[in-house]
């Protein structure tokens, strides 16, 4: 996430939709954007926007 955060770059992941872990991705910032084949949850990662120095 940090490497991302500096690049500018967005994060996603596929979830199953049943695994504990995705509430971990929901606490470090991670919305669920999709859910696909009723099995899986598509989640995003979006970094904050970049603060001017």
């Amino acid at each position: 996430m940090a490497d991302a955060e500096a690049a500018g770059k967005t994060l996603t992941i596929h979830v199953e939709q049943f695994n504990p872990a995705s509430h971990l991705y929901e606490r470090l910032g991670f919305k669920i954007i999709k859910e696909t084949h009723g099995v899986y949850l598509l989640m995003e990662w979006t970094p904050p926007p970049h603060k001017p120095s």
